[in-house]
Formats: structure tokens, C-alpha cells, sequence
């Protein structure tokens, strides 16, 4: 074969390549942004799914004898029907009322259920504070705006109100911090805890089109505020 024939050669086989290799790039690229958030979701349901029915499975598995994925999670659902049957009872509302006292009577076990029982009753709207109420306030600086979960309110020497904000971090809400904030510096907003937690946990990817914002209520009127909520 002569020079040219070697060099056609050559462009025709780099030619196929770089064809065949943005051919591969190219759907390689496309499956993976489609199969990525699939995986996500199927990580993120397969961890929520060990985690609770873990709970129960173990005990289940002791009196059965056997492992059965998912029996946890039948077990715990049955639970919670049935403590609800209770709670909605004139009997069985007295019978936890004084299960709730008893623990309140144990010094560490106090404090671990009083938390639990704040943040539950937050996320349940029982309370006018919690991580029920979505708020906004300027930080870092004057300008940009953070969203939090106003977690309730103080007063420092004596005579200026403060509310605790509590700022979660993208795109693990878990993971945040505390924010004494001046009440008059806090406002109200129209965005739900579900909205909320999506623009956490896409780290900004999924946001709210519009956001109305109102001051809350000033420190001589929090509490009759908090009870008109």
C-alpha cells in the first residue's frame, strides 16, 4: 500500500472512531441524566424502606422465626391505627395521658419525649411555631433572604422579643442551625412545608414560582397572635 493509500486509511479509521465515540458519548450522557434521578428515588425509597420496617423486624423475626421484608412496616402501620383508636377514645386518650406523665416523671426520658413531643405536635399544626410555619429573614446580609421553620419565641434582657428561626441546610434538612433573630425582622410567608422541603432537598433545583411575604405580628401582640393561629 503507498503513502496515500496508508493515509486515507488512517483518516477513514479515525473517522469511524470519533464517529462511534461521540455516538457512545452521547447516549451514555442522555441515559445517565435519565437513570440518575431513578436511581435516587429508588436509593432514597430503599433506605426509607429498610429504616422502617427495621423497627419492628427484628422483634417480628424473634417470635416467627423468619425474616419477612416488609412485615415491619405492616406491624408499625397496625400500631399507629391502633394508638389512634385510642387517642380519638374518651378511655384510651385518659390511658396515654397518664402513660405521657409517667415518662415526664423520669429524669432522662423527660427530656428526650418533651423534644419529641414538641416536634410532633409542630408538624401536627397543634402549635402557632414548629416546623409548621415557614418563614423568611435577611441573611447572610441585607438582601438575601434564607427560609426557616420559626421554632418559637424569647426575650432578651428583659425587654427585646426575639424568634428562634430554625435554618435547614441543602440538601440534608437535619443538618442546620438556630437563628435568634428580632421579631420585627422575621416575616411570614405562604410557602408550605412541602414546598419547602423540595427547594432543601434539590438544593435549589425545585423552587416556588412566587413567594408572598407579610411581617409577623409585633412583640406586644406574639402571644394573642399565636392563639388567634
Amino acid at each position: 500500500m503507498n503513502k496515500f493509500g496508508t493515509s486515507s486509511y488512517q483518516m477513514i479509521r479515525r473517522k469511524v472512531w470519533n464517529r462511534a465515540n461521540s455516538h457512545l458519548r452521547n447516549r451514555i450522557t442522555a441515559g445517565l441524566f435519565v437513570l440518575l434521578p431513578i436511581l435516587f428515588t429508588l436509593l432514597i425509597l430503599r433506605f426509607a424502606f429498610n429504616f422502617i420496617d427495621g423497627i419492628l423486624s427484628s422483634y417480628i423475626e424473634e417470635i416467627l422465626n423468619r425474616s419477612i421484608p416488609g412485615l415491619g412496616i405492616v406491624a408499625l402501620i397496625i400500631i399507629i391505627y391502633l394508638v389512634g383508636v385510642l387517642t380519638l377514645s374518651r378511655l384510651g386518650r385518659g390511658v396515654l395521658e397518664r402513660f405521657q406523665l409517667l415518662l415526664l416523671a423520669i429524669p432522662v426520658v423527660r427530656t428526650i419525649f418533651s423534644v419529641g413531643k414538641k416536634i410532633a405536635d409542630s408538624m401536627s399544626g397543634e402549635s402557632a411555631t414548629g416546623l409548621s410555619r415557614v418563614v423568611m429573614i435577611e441573611y447572610p446580609r441585607p438582601g438575601v433572604w434564607s427560609v426557616g421553620f420559626l421554632t418559637g419565641f424569647t426575650i432578651i434582657n428583659e425587654d427585646r422579643h426575639l424568634a428562634l428561626v430554625y435554618l435547614p441546610t441543602a440538601p440534608l434538612p437535619n443538618s442546620g442551625w438556630i437563628a435568634y433573630v428580632p421579631v420585627e425582622d422575621v416575616y411570614d410567608t405562604d410557602l408550605t412545608v412541602g414546598q419547602t422541603m423540595e427547594t432543601v432537598l434539590s438544593s435549589g433545583l425545585e423552587y416556588p414560582d412566587n413567594i408572598n411575604i407579610r411581617r409577623i405580628p409585633a412583640p406586644n401582640t406574639v402571644h394573642e397572635s399565636m392563639e388567634d393561629r
